[in-house]
């Protein structure tokens, strides 16, 4: 890990640096959808207390990004949602940092298969989910997302 860059784990009073980051990168890029805001605007009831996981990565006692962990439909399979890292904080290998974690946990979790589903747009994201080996694979069919336009899965 990053020598300034910790992982931190989400608590409620965490929830509108959640919002707050996960927005920002949205708004950056795209519009704001109902299913973005069913998850920002309640992580606890709509991720934590559905059995997911949402993270953080700390630097110099700020939290610069984020990303969650939900259960699929798929047995064995995590969807990654809602990474992001402020754009201030850009250049820190945050997203890295987090990617890292992500990885990490999923395994510990005892998941099979990744999931993420995004835009075309994502260059830099796109770019790093294939570093890590995550290939293109079908878009599910209850994907909310009308920006979506390309998922992948890594199996682990």
């Amino acid at each position: 890990m990053s020598k300034n860059l910790t992982i931190v784990d989400f608590k409620p009073e965490y929830a509108q640096d959640f919002h707050t980051i996960t927005k920002e990168w949205v708004e950056s890029m795209f519009g704001l959808e109902e299913i973005d805001r069913f998850y920002i605007e309640h992580p606890q009831e709509n991720i934590i207390d559905k059995g997911g996981h949402i993270f953080f990565v700390e630097h110099a006692g700020e939290l610069i990004g984020t990303a969650a962990l939900v259960h699929c439909d798929e047995l064995d399979t995590l969807e990654l949602i809602k990474m992001g890292v402020y754009e201030k904080a850009r250049g820190l290998k945050a997203g890295q940092v987090l990617m890292d974690e992500v990885l990490r946990r999923s395994k510990k979790l005892g998941a099979k298969k990744l999931y993420l589903e995004t835009h075309t747009d994502c260059v830099a994201a796109i770019k790093m989910y294939k570093k890590v080996g995550f290939v293109d694979a079908p878009v599910h069919a209850a994907c909310e997302y009308e920006r979506c336009n390309l998922a992948m899965e890594l199996v682990l």
